[in-house]
Parts: structure tokens; C-alpha cells; sequence
């Protein structure tokens, strides 16, 4: 009878690819195309935020006059403090004292658990950075598009940027109280599937009522992550202290297709540079 694979089975060596292939995108494009500079930056930070003066208005006390004429009422310089908050990102890893021995060197595993966790970890808080620089800092990664009536699915818009992701533990938010943070409808629930042709993200644990509005966010980040470029450029809303109502050279400018672009008076569309 002739040896066939199936009777040399045991004799066999599975072949392994020497290091490990990534298959998820680590590019932070928006982190990376930020300029940093230190110029105007002071280290020195404690306490609840960093405070730091801004000019934003101009002395009007100027005037074109004739021969005698009285002058300009003086004005004077208009100076606002900005405030920014101190925000704190941190990341966990837990392992076991085997996984720590048994799968450390080369001969035990295809790389070091310790340091694909590690390594791992870095990469992945600085993707949620990267995420962060795109929100408003209220930690939003869906936001409902349609009643879930008791069930364990959250709908959202096939048009809108959903960047929730499998296995993140999440809360859900009732629209209207993001800001306070309460009530929160589910908290500390474990994304088990998305579908991205339908739009529906699944959650284990107990069944959820969700109306259209209502959010979710990566659990115990509501209102707590960076103000990212949806903040910065916005025409509504405080920020870092500073209301455009009482100073409008802050206030964005929208430009609208039905209407000519219209530019602050400095000039610029935007806002202050803060």
C-alpha cells in the first residue's frame, strides 16, 4: 500500500509567513499634514486649562478730518482671554503571565506579544487622534437615522461617516443631553457586527429603545475628546472661551452655492487664530 499524504500526515510541517501582515489602514493623514511649532507655546500647563490673551479688535479711535476739526473719540485695542482645556487620552494593555512567557520569542511566535500590543496600542491611539482632529470633541462615532424600538441594532445614515469599529465598548447617548452627558440610554456595550450596506451597527446586552438623533460614543468619552476641526471651523458656539457674537472677527464665514462668498472684516474667511 503506498504512503499518500494522508497516512504521512504526522510527518508534515505547516510552512509560516515570517512576520505578521496588516490588513488595517495606520495612516493619520490630518495628525500628519498639521505644522507643529512651538513658536507662542508654553509647556508650562496645570491646573483646569491654559489661559492666553488674544487681540481681536482695533483701536477705532481714527478718522479723516478737516483743518480744526475736532478729533476721533479715542478707542482702544480689544483683547479677549482665550482658555484652552487640558484633555487626557490614554490607552490599556493587560496580559497574562503565560502569554508574557509563552509567546515572547521568535522560535514561540511570530512576534513578541508584549511588543504587538505595545507597538499596537500606539498605533491605534493615534488613529483615534486622527479621528478626533475630524470631530467636535463630544466623542460622536454614529449618530441614529431611524427608531430602534427594544433591540440590540443602532441604524445610521449610509451617507454620514460612521467611525465606529468591531469590539469597541460603547455608550448610547439620547441626543438632546450630549453636552450634560446624561441620561445615558446603554453604556459599556460591545460592538458585535456592522453591516455596511445597510447601515446597522449590532451591541450585546440588554435591548435599547433608540429614537433618530440619538448617538454613540466610544464608553466614558462623551464631551471629554479634543475639539477638532468641526469646532474650529464652525460659525456657532463657543470656543476656547470665545463667542463670536461679542467677537465676530472669530465667527466663521460659510460660503453657500446660492450666494456670493462674504468675508469678515479682516479680510479672511475663518477663524481666529487661536
Amino acid at each position: 500500500m503506498p504512503a499518500t499524504l494522508a497516512t504521512v500526515a504526522v510527518l508534515l510541517k505547516e510552512v509560516y509567513e515570517p512576520t505578521m501582515q496588516k490588513q488595517l489602514n495606520d495612516d493619520t493623514v490630518a495628525l500628519k499634514r498639521v505644522e507643529r511649532s512651538s513658536d507662542g507655546i508654553d509647556t508650562t500647563v496645570g491646573g483646569r486649562y491654559v489661559t492666553f490673551p488674544i487681540k481681536t479688535r482695533r483701536n477705532s479711535g481714527i478718522g479723516a478730518r478737516n483743518e480744526l476739526e475736532g478729533l476721533p473719540v479715542a478707542g482702544q485695542q480689544g483683547n479677549a482671554a482665550a482658555r484652552v482645556g487640558l484633555k487626557y487620552l490614554y490607552g490599556l494593555v493587560r496580559l497574562s503571565g503565560q502569554a508574557f512567557e509563552l509567546a515572547n520569542k521568535n522560535y514561540q511566535a511570530f512576534t513578541s506579544v508584549l511588543e504587538q500590543e505595545l507597538t499596537g496600542l500606539t498605533t491605534d491611539l493615534a488613529k483615534d487622534q486622527n479621528r478626533q482632529v475630524y470631530g467636535d470633541g463630544s466623542g460622536v462615532v454614529a449618530t441614529a437615522s431611524a427608531v430602534g424600538a427594544g433591540t440590540n441594532t443602532f441604524t445610521y445614515s449610509l451617507s454620514t461617516t460612521v467611525y465606529a469599529q468591531m469590539d469597541e465598548m460603547i455608550d448610547i447617548v439620547a441626543a438632546a443631553n450630549i453636552v450634560a452627558g446624561t441620561p445615558i440610554l446603554a453604556t459599556n456595550r460591545k460592538i458585535t457586527g456592522i453591516n455596511l450596506t445597510t447601515g446597522v451597527i449590532t451591541f450585546d446586552g440588554a435591548v435599547v429603545t433608540t429614537g433618530i438623533g440619538d448617538l454613540i460614543v466610544s464608553t466614558g468619552n462623551i464631551s471629554r475628546e479634543w475639539p477638532g476641526f468641526s469646532t474650529i471651523v464652525g460659525d456657532t458656539g463657543i470656543l476656547y472661551n470665545i463667542d463670536p457674537p461679542f467677537h465676530p472677527v472669530c465667527k466663521s464665514e460659510v460660503a453657500r452655492s446660492d450666494s456670493p462668498t462674504h468675508v469678515n472684516s479682516e479680510g479672511s474667511i475663518g477663524t481666529c487664530a487661536l
